[in-house]
């Protein structure tokens, strides 16, 4: 799962995290490399990792979110982390990473845009808020998977008390 920057809430990145992909989460963005920098302090000055349960150092923050030129270049680093889920605002981003990507998904397209590239969004998922990503990466989750992590979170632990 990967290239949410600008599209972040902290909380929708959480239960992606919590619900399925843990520390398994990379992050892809278009820019140049001082701008990222700027960006990663950004993340640590707003408390990203934490506030998401991303539980990374800073070694692991350098080697798990990528910088690169241009919108292709994200197909080459989703193809090098073998990532199973995608996430972007544009299309000319998820289009190249057919049969790279398995479940890709354009969040909360322009309406031009989208109409733009509407003969070429074969298997990419259209999603417009976080809570329809969050159902629609759900949706692709196995079974027991799905109702593993389920059971977890229903989980109670009764009481005991003492008798007097």
């Amino acid at each position: 799962m990967s290239s949410i920057w600008g599209t972040f809430q902290f909380k929708g990145v959480a239960q992606l995290v919590k619900r399925w992909f843990g520390q398994e989460v990379r992050i892809i963005s278009v820019c140049e490399q001082e701008l990222g920098e700027k960006l990663i302090e950004w993340l640590f000055a707003n408390v990203f990792f934490r506030r998401t349960g991303l539980n990374w150092t800073l070694r692991e923050v350098l080697r798990y979110v990528r910088f690169c030129e241009a919108y292709a270049d994200k197909a080459l680093l989703a193809q090098g982390f073998r990532l199973t889920h995608f996430v972007d605002d544009r299309p000319e981003v998820l289009i190249p990473m057919k049969g790279i990507v398995r479940h890709r998904f354009l969040f909360n397209p322009e309406r031009d845009v989208l109409a733009k590239f509407q003969d070429q969004l074969e298997g990419i998922t259209i999603v417009w808020n976080w809570k329809e990503l969050v159902a629609a990466i759900g949706a692709t989750m196995p079974d027991g998977c799905r109702r593993a992590r389920d059971r977890q979170r229903k989980k109670i632990v009764p009481k005991r008390h003492r008798a007097h």
